[in-house]
């Protein structure tokens, strides 16, 4: 074996230039891939602002860290008011950069007030909402709930997406956003309004 090498040392050193020329030559007619560039955009933020708003000590707009929850917005209002509706918003809900975080009230409750004949006391509820239209953005679950056609679970929907997208920019969004049929929507369109 060592005799064919030595007789063969000639042709073989041509076979691998000629093997390493063919190999040069296909690397350099490859595409070149460009080199990988790792954009930044605009979200990819460290930090976020909301505007919370409602039923808490000081509405505002707050710097939080990304990734914060709603209950961190409301922490950095200075906590709840003492008339906030505990169970009308998702403190566990994430925010996003620019969202406004509305804290809803408790419904003012009923207030006593005397008859004018002597007989006894009569319980009259005090209005909700001094305007005859129920606002779309800072209306509670129970004030939706009052409105003709809207139950729980689509006053529910109604307030889960103003949290998920923010104020509502018209009424016609509860029909263009499918939060209500067209009926309850012709039921409700006269008695809401978006302020």
């Amino acid at each position: 074996m060592v005799e064919w090498l030595e007789r063969n040392r000639s042709n073989l050193a041509v076979v691998l230039v000629v093997l390493v020329t063919v190999a040069g030559v296909t690397l350099l007619q490859l595409p070149r891939r460009p080199a990988l560039q790792i954009a930044v955009s605009a979200d990819d933020t460290s930090e976020i602002k909301v505007h919370v708003v409602g039923a808490v000590r000081s509405p505002g707009v707050y710097s939080l860290e990304a990734g914060s929850r709603v209950e961190d917005a409301v922490k950095a209002a200075g906590g709840p008011a003492d008339n906030v509706d505990p169970v009308a918003l998702n403190l566990a809900t994430l925010l996003r950069d620019g969202q406004q975080v509305v804290v809803p009230e408790l419904p003012l409750q009923p207030r006593l007030v005397a008859s004018t004949s002597n007989a006894a006391t009569a319980t009259q509820p005090t209005p909700l909402n001094p305007s005859p239209k129920i606002d779309l953005n800072s209306a509670t679950r129970q004030q939706l709930e009052s409105l003709p056609g809207i139950g729980q679970v689509l006053a529910q929907r109604i307030l889960d997406h103003r949290q998920k997208n923010g104020r509502f920019q018209s009424v016609e969004e509860l029909k263009d956003a499918k939060l209500v049929n067209a009926s309850t929507y012709e039921k409700v369109r006269e008695l809401v309004e978006v302020r």
